[in-house]
């Protein structure tokens, strides 16, 4: 194998073609699944899957190779119209993303339908053990007894929090993992730049659309284009608001995901 590109990722040459390996103990077929779920029923751009290989306690999956730059190997300080144009890129496709609504009665959680975590790598048996919840007031008491546990919690703050989330929410799938490192883009000769593909869908599965912002809110200090990111994803429920303090709320309901992997 050949050019690591990441945490258990390579980029190899097989047979004249340029594949990517993404493998290891903690990688699942169910991205695979995921990844061939949403080629089928959206026009988002991810990579084809040619196989996956179990070998021991590790699984291998084999990518295509899509040419393109990840949205964090640019620039610091990217121009205006340009973060404007990712952005409504993004926005599209999680529009339709969000519009694949789960069949009545499905658990909240991946495609295997036996993993709620926004992570594959949680060791869910605990909750397992307690039922997977299959509505979002479900998971409201879930996240609201986990709130609990956390440092200084106060019932005035998560009511501060449940305030923004709806307890009828229908369940959406969510990528659960959008951040610059993701989004792989080219810019073409008439110095327009495109989202050619949405990456590492392992988190993806079906909850209530507001599980999508923890993962973006919690990067959105990094830069410009990881603040435009969080607003875009997030901004629904803010009135895509520039102020930081009105993203407050999903910082505290991060802290009732702190044992989840972001």
């Amino acid at each position: 194998m050949q050019g690591f590109l990441g945490n258990g990722v390579w980029k190899v040459e097989y047979g004249g073609n340029t594949v990517v390996v993404k493998g290891g103990p903690n990688i699942t077929k169910t991205e695979a699944e995921t990844t061939e779920f949403v080629r089928a029923r959206t026009t988002i751009p991810v990579p084809k899957v040619y196989g996956v290989v179990h070998d021991g306690d590790s699984t291998y999956i084999y990518f295509e190779f899509i040419e393109g730059i990840p949205l964090n190997h640019l620039f610091d300080e990217p121009d205006p119209a340009f973060v404007d144009s990712i952005c409504q890129q993004l926005s599209q496709m999680l529009d339709e993303l969000h519009a694949l609504t789960a069949p009545p009665g499905t658990a909240i959680g991946s495609l295997d339908g036996n993993t709620f975590a926004l992570s594959p790598r949680q060791d869910n048996t605990a909750l397992r053990e307690t039922g997977l919840p299959t509505t979002s007031a479900a998971l409201i008491d879930y996240l609201h007894s986990r709130y609990l546990t956390c440092e200084n919690p106060t019932e005035q703050a998560w009511r501060e929090v449940e305030a923004h989330l709806d307890r009828s929410a229908p369940l959406v799938f969510i990528h659960g993992d959008i951040h610059e490192a993701n989004i792989l883009i080219v810019t073409g000769q008439d110095g327009c730049s495109r989202i050619v593909a949405l990456l590492d869908w392992e988190m993806a599965g079906y909850y209530p659309e507001w599980m999508e912002y923890p993962a973006v809110e919690r990067r959105a200090d990094a830069c410009t284009m990881a603040t435009a990111l969080m607003k875009t994803v997030c901004g629904r429920a803010t009135g895509y608001s520039d102020d930081t303090v009105d993203y407050e709320w999903i910082t505290e309901m991060r802290g009732a995901l702190t044992s989840f992997e972001f």
